[in-house]
């Protein structure tokens, strides 16, 4: 129970005892087994790797690199997908785990020996193996929260058996290379004759992935910037002889999924992600281009022999967003606009994700024997944001409650001498000596109220804090909807200790219904605690 609902207990409680006498009153589908890393994926397969892989991305954003490191390491040890396996290194690294950094690294060397960034690694295992000699300790070094982990890439080519070579952008300046002579400046090769289909573990930037001629079939290839933490598809459709045109396509997310010819729902993988060029055949294609946190975007083009065309895609960004809801109490439960939305359960590690409409809206979160976290946040269109509570216990309040009793007690006993000292006599020796100590109690009551308030509000603790986290792309699936920002009846209490107070004064009985109200003869204080 808040202070608030305390505070407003105990005013209620006075103000009857200040009344007096005189006051009325479906089935899930089975898992796809694993496959050859190297071997074509399924959609259902990259589908689930894109999920572990935003997923663990997410732990690693939020600073929660231990989680990060399981998540990565279930993820590899279902997929064989190597980049799993770099991303649970740097995980462990930034969290400390020096010795299992060191083991997964050494895996992910071992399961890709031809890794361009391999001289980097093997520095990081003899810094961490140094570090860990010398200090034992598990705290991260700065070295290490400068590792970043890595992006999954799928590159595909029909018919399949193609090349592939992937050239890294060094020069930001440098144009996307022209794939039948893929020698301009500006770039560096970093894997080389890789049969596709194929999967790649790439750091962040820029690259051009070609997709190389084989039998009669002509090169091709597209530019790529690439986040971390991310998965990637490039589907090649080669083609053969010069009977074709080319579409360069800008886009404002890089995670854009581009479709050619296949309507939802897709029957194939994208044909491209992100902003890119693609070769394809005279004639009219429709275009369809889809963003998580952006609406679908269709396009009819006409490509002509041997020419290039430009598409700027404009994608519009859906009309919500959504809260991601976290905290250090085992259970939390999530206010919105006043609407109770759900609990988070820290056990489950998963946050409470919270879809609402773009724009500024009231949060409010709550824990048992907690102070409560309230704040207004502005969530844009086609993003989330990431709360994370870190809890302060609520002070006791037990002096509160004994200086509340104090001073009912003090006013009951005021009000009953005031009425007994009115039936004596003038010239009754006790008259004065009565009245002073009436006047002691009303005095007394007034003193304990005005200390019980003070120890209700008073609180000498910190107050519960959140980390909020910069607006950024969806991830996830799952959500709960705020339809209203309409507050709707209070929920029922959740399941805590519980303060209340019943003062009351006692009366004797009288016989007469039509009488006067009796005199009070003492007092009644009961409580749960």
């Amino acid at each position: 129970m808040s202070r608030r609902t305390l505070l407003v207990h105990l005013l209620v409680a006075i103000a009857l005892v200040l009344a007096g006498p005189r006051a009325a009153s479906a089935q899930p589908a089975p898992a796809p087994a694993p496959a050859d890393p190297k071997a074509p994926p399924a959609k259902t397969e990259i589908d689930d790797a894109r999920s572990r892989m935003e997923k663990g991305q997410r732990l690693f954003a939020d600073a929660k690199y231990a989680d990060a490191v399981d998540e990565f390491s279930s993820a590899y040890e279902k997929h064989k997908y190597t980049a799993f396996l770099f991303n649970a290194a740097v995980a462990a690294e930034r969290a400390g785990m020096r010795d299992r950094a060191i083991d997964l690294y050494d895996r992910f060397l071992k399961s890709e020996p031809a890794a361009p960034d391999r001289a980097q690694i093997e520095g990081t295992i003899d810094r961490l193996r140094k570090e860990q000699a010398s200090s034992p300790s598990t705290e991260a070094t700065g070295a290490s929260q400068k590792a970043e982990i890595k992006a999954l890439v799928f590159v595909e080519s029909e018919p399949a058996g193609a090349p592939v070579s992937i050239y890294e952008r060094i020069d930001p300046k440098a144009p996307p290379l022209d794939p039948k002579k893929p020698t301009g400046p500006g770039y560096r090769r970093v894997a080389a004759s890789i049969a596709a289909p194929t999967n790649l573990s790439l750091s962040t930037g820029t690259y051009f992935i070609l997709v190389e001629g084989f039998r009669d079939y002509n090169p091709t290839g597209s530019q790529f910037t690439f986040e971390p933490g991310r998965v990637y598809v490039y589907r090649a459709a080669l083609s053969q002889g010069d009977f074709v045109g080319r579409i360069e396509i800008n886009l404002p997310v890089t995670t854009a999924q581009i479709f050619v010819d296949d309507p939802p729902p897709h029957r194939n993988a994208p044909r491209a992600v992100g902003p890119t060029s693609i070769e394809l055949t005279p004639g009219k294609h429709k275009l369809y281009i889809e963003a998580t946190g952006f609406d679908p975007f269709e396009k009819e083009i006409e490509i002509v022999q041997g020419q290039s065309i430009k598409l700027d895609a404009q994608l519009a960004r859906v009309g919500f967003g959504y809260l991601l809801v976290t905290g250090t109490a085992p259970e939390v439960v999530v206010d919105v606009d006043g609407e109770r939305v759900g609990l988070f359960l820290r056990k489950r590690r998963e946050p409470l994700r919270i879809k609402v409409p773009a724009g500024e809206h009231a949060i409010e979160v709550d824990a048992d024997g907690m102070k409560a976290y309230e704040s207004r946040i502005k969530v844009p269109a086609g993003q989330e944001i990431a709360v994370d509570a870190k809890f302060e216990e609520a002070p006791g309040k037990g002096g509160a409650v004994v200086t509340t009793i104090l001073a009912a007690s003090s006013l009951a006993g005021g009000i009953v001498l005031n009425r007994y000292v009115a039936s004596l006599a003038d010239d009754d020796d006790l008259k004065k000596p009565l009245f002073g100590v009436e006047i002691g109690c009303f005095v007394g009551a007034g003193v304990f109220t005005g200390l019980s308030i003070f120890l209700f509000v008073w609180d000498p603790g910190d107050d519960t804090t959140a980390k909020i986290s910069a607006p950024r792309e969806f991830t996830g699936d799952t959500e709960l909807t705020v339809k209203s920002k309409k507050p709707r009846a209070a929920a029922p209490a959740r399941p805590g200790p519980v303060r209340e107070i019943a003062v009351g004064l006692l009366t004797q009985a009288s016989p007469d219904p039509l009488a006067a109200p009796p005199a009070p003869i003492g007092l009644s204080v009961s409580g749960r605690f």
